[in-house]
């Protein structure tokens, strides 16, 4: 989840074993400082999958999940090809929520988005064509392909609004 703007900070996060042993994500943070969170599509669910199993540090999840990385630019960590968007970080804290639990707060210091993401006619990034997938908690992940925006009225605008709708008192 991006949690603010300015400066661009992120939170995942990390359920460790329940022996309180560091699965790779968070050992690997704590080692290096630095991580690089994926935007994943509908494309990539099954490989996702793959990622979260809780292999030993000895297994490469990316390998067995036949993803393609290139070296991280801003951060040692690589970045997978195939998503539609990165997000390459450096952990700026670290919130330890329960014995195996913990949220990480991490500093986005390059993004990445896939060209064929992105609207060329207005150069933003394109929700419908990023075909992102989100977690929804335990086994429960949503597509977010039907979207919808509401703009949060200004204090006066609702006051307006709410003035308008009353009824005169004669």
């Amino acid at each position: 989840n991006v949690l603010t703007h300015d400066p661009a900070i992120v939170a995942i996060g990390v359920e460790n074993y329940a022996d309180m042993r560091f699965k790779d994500t968070a050992r690997n943070i704590r080692e290096t400082g630095e991580f690089t969170v994926h935007i994943v599509d509908d494309a990539l669910v099954e490989q996702m999958e793959i990622c979260a199993i809780k292999f030993g540090p000895e297994v490469d999840e990316l390998e067995l999940a036949g993803l393609e990385t290139t070296p991280g630019e801003m951060v040692r960590s690589p970045r997978i090809l195939a998503a539609p968007a990165a997000l390459e970080c450096r952990r700026h804290t670290t919130l330890q929520v329960g014995p195996a639990r913990e949220i990480i707060l991490g500093e986005v210091l390059g993004v990445y988005v896939r060209s064929d993401a992105v609207n060329l006619e207005n150069l933003h990034i394109d929700q419908q064509l990023m075909d992102a997938v989100g977690r929804m908690g335990g086994h429960t992940y949503t597509r977010t392909r039907d979207q919808f925006d509401i703009r949060t009225l200004s204090s006066e605008e609702w006051e307006q609004r709410n003035v308008a709708a009353k009824p005169a008192v004669e």
